[in-house]
């Protein structure tokens, strides 16, 4: 895994380190997961141990209708991981840089 460190202007010095998942979603070969044909970006960021979605909860439901049922309130949508959002069928679609 690869972190991108932030620098501190003046110091030349690293802040933090950040981790994170760019899920790019493509039909591979045929429908992608929200049936639209076109290739849609999801961020993640690492934390925890885990990779959590950066996107506001009703953003990313605007995007995947189809996990509604999944996350249907703002609390599970706060604890959902890549793991509990995507199931192993739809992770075989995603193609998936970590930087």
């Amino acid at each position: 895994m690869h972190l991108v460190q932030l620098m501190h202007k003046s110091r030349n010095s690293p802040i933090s380190k950040i981790s994170m998942r760019i899920c790019l979603v493509k039909g591979r070969p045929g429908p992608d997961l929200n049936g639209n044909n076109r290739p849609d970006p999801i961020i993640f960021n690492y934390s925890n141990e885990a990779y959590y979605p950066i996107h506001l909860r009703n953003n990313f439901l605007n995007q995947f209708q189809n996990k509604k049922k999944l996350l249907n309130r703002f609390y599970d949508y706060s604890k959902a991981t890549y793991d509990d959002i995507f199931s192993n069928d739809e992770k075989q679609k995603l193609e998936s840089l970590e930087v």
